[in-house]
């Protein structure tokens, strides 16, 4: 049996080392998984921005054009009108641009840290300790589950 840097037997310390890297292995799926998630919802997000705000301009406009008409339509007018005013009112609400740059934060929280996650998997061929590794296993887990927590809001 070999010591370890902790001094104790090597055999006990390398099955709960490998137990570490598999845990830290998990999370690292996991956050990549996520991280690709938040990515299309920023883009879905991203879309929606443009899908609701571009019409409703397009219909002010129209609106405000057809106000100044020489014999507008009153139907017309307040058709572009209403509609307008819907869309900028779901746009207030949803504000998907709020939301894109959540997910996009999101996104690059859970690439970082399944970038450390995959570090922390390869524990047994870094000189760590069992206690260094179970450390920085919860470290990550914390980060983890605070980074899920959040809200866009």
């Amino acid at each position: 049996m070999t010591e370890t840097p902790s001094g104790s037997t090597g055999s006990f310390d390398d099955a709960v080392l490998a137990d570490i890297s598999a845990r830290a292995a998990d999370l690292e799926s996991k956050a990549r998984l996520d991280a690709g998630g938040y990515g299309r919802w920023r883009y879905r997000y991203e879309r929606l921005y443009y899908l609701l705000g571009v019409p409703a301009t397009a219909l002010a406009a129209v609106a405000g054009a057809t106000a100044f008409a020489d014999n507008p339509s009153n139907a017309v007018v307040g058709s572009c009108a209403v509609g307008a005013a819907a869309l900028t009112g779901v746009q207030t609400v949803v504000r998907p641009d709020r939301r894109a740059k959540f997910n996009q934060s999101q996104q690059f929280v859970m690439a970082r840290l399944a970038e450390d996650a995959s570090i922390l998997a390869t524990c047994r061929s870094r000189a760590l300790s069992v206690e260094q590794a179970q450390g920085q296993l919860s470290a990550l887990y914390d980060r983890y589950y605070d980074a899920r927590g959040r809200s866009p809001d």
